[in-house]
């Protein structure tokens, strides 16, 4: 009975608190970063190239046969996270 105690004692003393600091830690933080004020979303013109294939800026969506979708995408990383 003693060990479940000083578990419990531990659990209530030491993770809560702590899990407690961090979610208040992430609550107070401010906006996106001063970094992704330059940063602006492309225009991007997409082309159907066939039934299966879509195209933008040198990046495909297509249908493969197993029916998953395939794709590539290529650019720095903030234009990669667009098109994805």
């Amino acid at each position: 009975m003693s060990k479940v105690l000083k578990f419990l004692a531990v659990f209530f003393f030491l993770i809560v608190p702590l899990v407690i600091v961090i979610l208040i830690a992430f609550n107070l933080r401010e906006g996106a970063p001063d970094y992704l004020d330059d940063l602006k979303e492309p225009e991007v013109e997409v082309t159907c190239i066939d039934g299966t294939l879509k195209g933008a800026a040198g990046n495909r969506l297509r249908l493969s046969e197993s029916g998953l979708y395939e794709l590539y995408v290529e650019g720095e990383p903030f234009e990669r996270g667009v098109y994805a």
